[in-house]
């Protein structure tokens, strides 16, 4: 071999193990890359794994104690008693539909089971009125609380039987990241409405007695994910944030894109919004809560009005509702020609650090233009039907939703021997439509 040879067959030489420790560099890269990726997307399914197991078996908890709630209720016969068993049986049942809430199951599974959840709080909140007023347990009253237990009691069994089928093995991150929602637990519930609520139909006036559970459709154009992150990024701009991470499609009431969102503090949000419009529907946030004082009520409704409408919704801060672990919770609305529109309720928690957390399904699912009857009306002339021991503090006129229907209505703040009513006439009518008492806990403030 010539010299020339030997000089040109070293090169090539040379370049090929160039060019093999550069595959072997770039498959190094690669691989690190997917390692971490697949840690990154293992922690997250941990992390939603984390969330759906809380929220099922916080949910199995609910149902246990609402089951034995309700059956001392059936039992005792003390007004004391009862009093006490109600307001247990009201956060309960508050507490259930919550978790139910945040399961993502299908619409159809869920319905009985919420309408349930629902339909116990707000006969239970009837009951505490009626006690309140002077009244007492009929035997239509207690029939239906003993109809209450029986499909409870069905209800936690199910859950039981439910979670023991399940086994070890369960998995809610993965059927969820796959289809959307938990199959295994969607067929369990598919089987609970089929088998559990025989209570019978129960008629009184408590607050929402008709709502029902509905899909939500957002009549907005359909976005890709990249669009609605960077819509994200826009809307939670004043939060500082400093990365974000499209995690997965799902649908529940509503079809939407999860994200987490890290902020620069090192406060981590989980974000969900609709595909359609890219409205973000809920937002919690990990780390949030403390012992922290509380903010005041009027720098509390300042935040929660700035945030709701920094998000594209155009509402009034109408009522504080209560504080828990350093988060005060604030209920908003459209106001519309000085009329608060109560079926677009958009709901807003945070405290000392920051935004706690955001629901917005009511609105999502309400909203529409509205033309508002202007026909001049008299707040005295519906006044006068009010109970002649009642003082009137404060009127508005209010679009409430009510049998299905929306009404127009004056709202009565009132008082009376020391306590706080809110009391709905039809506008029109001048009829009595709801009313509801304030209750001061330790929590703060609630109506019913």
């Amino acid at each position: 071999m010539t010299k020339t040879a030997k000089i040109v067959t070293g090169i090539i030489l040379g370049i090929a193990l160039l060019c093999v420790a550069a595959v072997i560099v770039a498959l190094a890269v690669v691989n690190n890359g997917l390692i971490r990726q697949n840690q990154i997307n293992a922690a997250y399914k941990t992390q939603l794994e984390n969330v759906y197991e809380k929220s099922y078996f916080e949910l199995s908890d609910s149902v246990r104690n609402l089951e034995t709630s309700l059956t001392k209720l059936t039992a005792t016969n003390s007004k004391t008693q009862q009093q006490a068993l109600l307001t247990k049986i009201i956060g309960q049942a508050d507490t259930a539909q919550s978790d139910l809430n945040t399961l993502p199951l299908a619409n159809e599974s869920l319905q009985q089971s919420v309408a349930f959840t629902n339909k116990t709080g707000d006969f239970c909140k009837y009951l505490q009125m009626k006690l309140a007023n002077g009244g007492e347990f009929s035997a239509s009253d207690r029939a239906n609380i003993a109809g209450l237990a029986k499909s409870s009691k069905k209800l936690n069994a199910s859950l039981c039987d439910m979670t023991d089928g399940m086994g070890c093995d369960i998995n809610f991150a993965d059927s969820v990241l796959t289809d959307g929602i938990m199959e295994g637990v969607s067929d369990g519930f598919d089987e609970i409405n089929q088998n559990t609520f025989d209570y019978p139909e129960l008629i009184y006036d408590g607050p929402f007695s008709d709502a029902k559970q509905k899909d939500i459709v957002v009549d907005m154009p359909m976005m890709t994910q990249e669009d609605v992150k960077s819509k994200i990024a826009k809307d939670l701009s004043m939060l500082n944030v400093s990365n974000i991470e499209y995690k997965g499609d799902l649908k529940n009431k509503l079809e939407v894109y999860n994200y987490e969102v890290m902020l620069k503090d090192g406060d981590l949000l989980y974000v969900q919004a609709s595909k359609n419009g890219g409205m973000i529907s809920s937002i919690s946030a990990s780390g949030r809560k403390g012992n922290e004082t509380a903010l005041d009520v009027e720098t509390a409704q300042k935040r929660a009005e700035q945030f709701a409408r920094a998000l594209g919704y155009d509402v009034k801060p109408i009522w504080v509702s209560k504080t828990e672990e350093g988060c005060t919770y604030v209920n908003l609305a459209p106001v519309v020609s000085n009329v608060i529109i109560y079926p677009d309720l958009v709901k807003v928690s945070l405290g000392p650090n920051g935004i706690c957390g955001f629901e917005s399904f009511n609105y999502l699912a309400n909203h529409k233009i509205r033309v508002i009857d202007k026909m001049a009306r008299s707040s005295e002339t519906a006044e006068r039907n009010l109970y002649e021991g009642l003082q009137v503090k404060n009127s508005n006129l209010a679009l409430v939703p009510k049998n299905n229907k929306e009404i127009l209505c004056f709202e009565f703040e009132c008082e009376m021997e020391g306590e706080q009513y809110f009391i709905f006439v039809d506008a029109d009518t001048n009829q009595e439509v709801d009313i509801f008492r304030v209750i001061k806990g330790t929590e703060g403030y609630t109506v019913m």
